[in-house]
């Protein structure tokens, strides 16, 4: 260990040594000092700056280094280079970040609803049925990450479809036949079928196990009136959800294999699972609004570990979930209707490498979106709790590799992690509301009777440079840095005070004779690279998309 200098004689030395050693270190090739470098991470780089203006020179004038950085800071992940240097990267992520900071789209284009009744957003992808014959698939274009639009059908005769999900990152299609009620002796059996095609042609996936489908029993007195679904690389999960208070079942497969990974159900008037999702690639978790502990009114979010499955089926409340993040607890006069979250892209995405994207979102740059519904028997108020997933994975990382059904209190996690706010009313239909850190939601403009977008951007690191750079603001822009208490009047037992840093844009869409509705419209969605506009028309209803 180095001594502490004991004279301004030592403190001089000590700086010469520095100085030579700064000496020695020019002598090398700016090469393999920038392979030196490139082996840090960005947080080093940046200290690095610090340290001296030589160094400082390397990493600034280094259009790979500045990359790296704003790759960083915006949340993304480097893709393929597709004959793209540094530089180019560099200047293209630049500007898709300053025009979904300012809310300046490249296109503007408007297409038709279709007829059928089902669809579904994935992966800069948009598909719609029409009828009962066909899925028409539109791949959605990115200016500034080079992306062409393509649309393309599948044929679906030959299967009575129910519902339908897709991954295009790995040419999967999912397509959920219509259930059938079986009499099998003295019982019935819910017989449900998940078809695995190709999303490019609709043939058999070559990856899935013969005969190309999965096929689930379950007990008849789950009649599912609704599927949701997700896909995490070779995760295959489906929530088959009941009517009214009727049970609701959590079935989690390995696709590849057709191996039974997790299956949980929720009993009727008791602990039921209302929505799930893929926390991380070894991690699910469902939300539910009863306590699996005290079977008491309590938001809760439960958090099972793929790797220590799979696990035979059980009731959640006595299923071995690893731990539950306890959301806060409601008012004594409180009844919790409903919870749910949504969250896009899956951990486990990445782009077609067909289309060799420079740069896409971190799948660790991903924000929950959790509704809470109550009711006090006057009146329903809904509520938004916006949970980055690091919150949540720091958390779980601490649990001691043995420890089982850990209950993780709000004041814990929820105050310095998350952001609640008063529900903006973003759709229940219309659930693709959340990509990456962003978040949006239709907001009426009293003053014209229009409807405008709002979009809350809760990528911290680019919040504070904006921050730190005092960014001037157009009016339509606004920042929360502070810690804010919501009176949520009895709703909850006590005042709930999150923190969490979020911007809040408004894009005005006005009443010219491109808008949706005459400047009206009942939902918004988002992807990568665009906003989707949902249209309130009952007669000619569209869809406006805007490209960034």
């Amino acid at each position: 260990m180095a001594s502490i200098p004991s004279t301004n004689a030592d403190v001089g030395n000590g700086t010469n040594v520095i100085l030579q050693e700064m000496s020695i270190l020019q002598l090398l090739p700016t090469e393999l000092i920038m392979k030196i470098l490139d082996h840090l991470d960005v947080r080093t780089l940046l200290l690095c700056k610090r340290v001296c203006y030589f160094f400082r020179n390397i990493i600034s004038k280094a259009a790979y280094f500045q990359y790296k950085i704003e790759l960083c800071v915006s949340g993304m992940m480097d893709g393929s280079p597709g004959g793209l240097d540094a530089a180019a990267r560099l200047d293209r992520l630049i500007r898709r970040q300053a025009a979904w900071d300012d809310l300046k789209c490249t296109e503007d284009n408007s297409i038709e609803m279709l007829t059928g009744r089902v669809w579904e957003l994935y992966g800069g992808v948009f598909a719609q049925s029409t009828g009962r014959d066909v899925l028409t698939f539109r791949r959605l274009p990115s200016h500034y990450r080079g992306i062409t639009k393509n649309v393309w059908t599948v044929d679906i005769s030959q299967i009575d479809v129910r519902d339908f999900t897709f991954d295009n990152s790995q040419d999967l299609l999912v397509i959920a036949e219509k259930p059938r009620l079986l009499e099998l002796g003295r019982t019935n059996k819910w017989c449900h079928r998940m078809h695995l095609r190709r999303l490019s042609t609709g043939a058999v996936h070559p990856s899935a196990p013969t005969p190309g489908n999965l096929t689930y029993m379950c007990d008849g007195n789950i009649d599912p009136v609704s599927f949701s679904f997700q896909i995490s690389g070779k995760h295959l999960g489906v929530l088959l959800i009941s009517g009214g208070e009727g049970e609701s079942e959590l079935v989690v497969w390995d696709w590849k294999t057709g191996h039974l990974q997790l299956n949980v159900y929720g009993e009727a008037f008791s602990v039921r699972i209302r929505s799930f999702a893929f926390l991380t690639d070894q991690h699910i978790m469902v939300a539910a609004h009863v306590s699996p502990v005290t079977h008491e009114p309590q938001p809760n979010l439960l958090v099972f570990d793929l790797t220590i499955g799979p696990f035979s089926r059980a009731a959640i409340d006595n299923s071995p979930y690893i731990c539950s993040f306890f959301c806060p607890r409601v008012g004594p006069w409180t009844a919790g209707l409903d919870i749910g979250f949504q969250s896009s892209p899956a951990p486990s995405y990445m782009p077609d490498r067909s289309l060799s994207v420079p740069f896409f979102t971190s799948p660790e740059n991903r924000l929950f979106a959790v509704t809470i519904f109550l009711s006090d028997g006057h009146s329903i108020q809904s509520f938004v709790i916006f949970i980055p997933s690091s919150t949540l994975t720091k958390h779980i990382a601490t649990l001691p590799c043995d420890t089982r059904r850990r209950n993780i209190p709000w004041d814990i996690w929820g105050p310095t992690g998350t952001r609640m706010i008063p529900s903006p009313g973003h759709s229940n239909i219309w659930v693709c509301y959340v990509y990456g850190m962003r978040f949006v939601a239709p907001h009426e403009v009293r003053e014209t009777g229009s409807t405008a977008v709002r979009v809350y951007d809760f990528n911290s690191l680019a919040i504070k440079r904006a921050v730190a750079t005092s960014r001037e603001l157009d009016g339509s822009t606004s920042y929360v840095m502070m810690a804010t208490s919501l009176d949520t009047s009895g709703a909850f037992e006590d005042i709930v005070t999150t923190s969490l840093p979020y911007r809040m844009s408004t894009l005005s869409l006005g009443r010219d004779s491109t808008s949706v509705d005459g400047g009206q419209f009942g939902a918004v969605m988002c992807s990568e690279d665009s906003l989707i506009i949902v249209g309130t028309g009952s007669d000619h209803r569209q869809f406006r998309i805007l490209t960034f």
